[in-house]
């Protein structure tokens, strides 16, 4: 059985202050939940890489004193989602990317 071929509504969401130190926490943070999950390593190592990403590339974003970024990570039926808002004044910005499925640009 494929170890997400099963619906488990457990979502997660977080909010970590802009510095550098982010998305380190935010990887330990999806670890935790994806260990609670029992996801396998790969999907565990996917996850974690992708988080880590976009939640580096957030923490410039969310300019001005007192801003957060928030990350959420779920289990949507079939799939992880990962997504990533930062507290930037613009926009998401989509790469174009048409080999993957996303649903606003920082999710994947």
């Amino acid at each position: 059985m494929n170890e997400m071929s099963l619906l488990r509504p457990a979502p997660v969401t977080h909010h970590f202050p802009r510095n550098r130190r982010s998305p380190g926490r935010a990887r330990a943070a999806y670890r935790e939940w994806a260990a609670a999950q029992e996801l396998g390593p790969a999907t565990v190592e996917t996850g974690e890489l992708i988080l880590g990403e976009l939640t580096a590339n957030a923490v410039p974003a969310a300019t001005g004193p007192g801003r957060w970024n928030e990350v959420r990570f779920a289990l949507d039926q079939a799939a992880l989602r990962v997504e990533v808002s930062d507290a930037g004044g613009g926009g998401p910005r989509s790469s174009g990317c048409r080999s993957c499925s996303t649903g606003t640009a920082g999710s994947w």
